[in-house]
């Protein structure tokens, strides 16, 4: 009872709304983490150090197609969070989900006729563990949306707990898998796939009663028209932008463990993968800020509200990303030998600079969702200009592993500059976004 009203006191003070549910998410991302991350130190002594790049590789390659999955998400977010009326909101959702379904399968269809492509290219030594990417991909769909409800309800402690299912599920499943099969990429990947069905299972559960819609039954069905195809088209164009910005800050951060599979040997590159997912740890270790950040910032808020949110995310992150970032650079053996290993320690003196790669990501990551927040396509611009930096870069400077980091670490902090300009200039333009209601801002799109 004392609790309950100590939460709706805090629950209705803005100043530390935002905090309070970060603190909440925080904690069970941390414990989300914590599972995750225990994930590679397991793998990395069960299996050999080629095949955990490899590994590392098809995760990388499924969180660059699962980009559309994120704008998706991001989308019904911004729906629910902007919308009073639960049925059309459960509508629209719907008719994107189904969209995203089709695509999605699209993808499917072309890893699995391509799939011996993308195995020669990037050095994957069976298709099959490649196809399963594409399988993820469509449980994914549907997966996506009604997390994605539970973070726009700040449903955050039934959503922490999805995310820990998912992480142990992964685990528990990738170990017996790889104790059983004799291929131990395909049995990692295997074990991904059931741990997200599962994950699926649970938060369809908790989504019941707010979301009846069930996307594998309608999708073959003829869409149902909206009552506003105006508004539709808002939310596609809304959607696109998204994807777009999305996809290019995926490429910054994540795609690093497969374009060096075009440069380097499986030898170095099992190495790379392996100090680049312990600097990841600072980037998802931060990433329940922007979700909480997503969640919190409106357009009917006014530009005051949401600065404060804005500020007040950037310190949380500084923080907590920073301080992770600041003992890896000061201990990387340490930690590169406790988290995945002995093997590893030649590529100790890669985690400092990967490091700062990864806190610029996660800042570039907070910045470029308050601007999706709030609707704003121009993110589009300096998102755009990294990825031109990168590829730039990559074509003249890939020798060295160190030269290949410093390309990512210029074309992020590109970004950040670009993405922080754009902020300003907003705020000196003096917009109060109060003024506008929320139909009215989607009717302008």
């Amino acid at each position: 009872m004392v609790f309950s009203r100590i939460y709706k006191k805090i629950d209705d003070n803005p100043k530390w709304e935002l905090l309070f549910h970060n603190a909440i998410f925080f904690a069970g991302t941390a414990l989300i983490s914590a599972f995750n991350y225990l994930y590679y130190p397991v793998l990395s002594r069960i299996v050999d150090v080629p095949s955990f790049g490899e590994i590392q590789a098809l995760i990388s390659l499924f969180m660059q197609f699962g980009v559309v999955l994120t704008a998706f998400g991001y989308m019904v977010t911004n729906i629910v969070a902007n919308s009073n009326d639960t049925q059309t909101s459960g509508r629209y959702i719907n008719w994107l989900e189904k969209r995203v379904l089709l695509f999605c399968i699209a993808i499917f269809a072309i890893l699995t006729l391509a799939s011996s492509y993308f195995g020669s290219e990037f050095k994957i030594t069976s298709v099959w563990p490649v196809i399963l990417i594409g399988i993820l991909l469509i449980i994914n769909v549907p997966a996506t949306s009604r997390s994605f409800i539970l973070q726009a309800q700040k449903r955050l402690g039934t959503l922490s707990i999805a995310g820990v299912v998912f992480a142990i599920g992964k685990l528990f499943l990738g170990v017996t898998f790889i104790w059983l099969f004799t291929d131990d990429v395909f049995a990692a990947i295997t074990g991904y796939v059931i741990a997200q069905i599962v994950m699926l299972a649970y938060v369809r559960n908790k989504t019941r009663d707010v979301y009846k819609y069930s996307v594998f039954k309608s999708v073959v069905q003829t869409s149902r028209k909206l009552s506003d195809d105006h508004i539709t088209k808002g939310h596609i164009h809304y959607g696109l932008a998204i994807l777009i910005i999305l996809s290019g800050l995926a490429l910054l951060y994540t795609s690093d463990t497969i374009i060096a599979r075009l440069f380097f040997d499986s030898h170095t590159l099992g190495i790379y993968s392996g100090i680049s997912s312990i600097a990841r740890i600072i980037y998802f270790v931060t990433a329940s800020v922007a979700a909480v950040l997503l969640a919190s910032v409106t357009i009917r808020a006014g530009r005051v509200v949401n600065n404060t949110a804005l500020k007040q995310s950037l310190l949380i992150v500084g923080l907590v990303g920073g301080g992770v970032a600041l003992v890896f650079t000061l201990f990387p053996e340490i930690f590169v030998k406790t988290l995945i290993g002995s093997q590893y320690l030649d590529g100790s003196e890669w985690l400092p600079i990967l490091s700062l790669v990864m806190l610029v990501c996660s800042i570039n990551n907070l910045l470029a969702i308050y601007q999706i927040a709030l609707r704003r396509k121009k993110t589009i611009i300096p998102v755009t200009a990294g990825i031109v930096s990168l590829t730039i870069g990559l074509t003249c400077y890939h020798s060295s592993i160190d030269q290949f980091i410093g390309v990512f670490l210029a074309s992020n902090l590109l970004v950040c500059v670009l993405l922080s300009m754009e902020i300003v200039l907003e705020n000196k333009r003096g917009k109060d976004s109060a003024k506008e209601t929320a139909v009215d801002r989607i009717a302008e799109l």
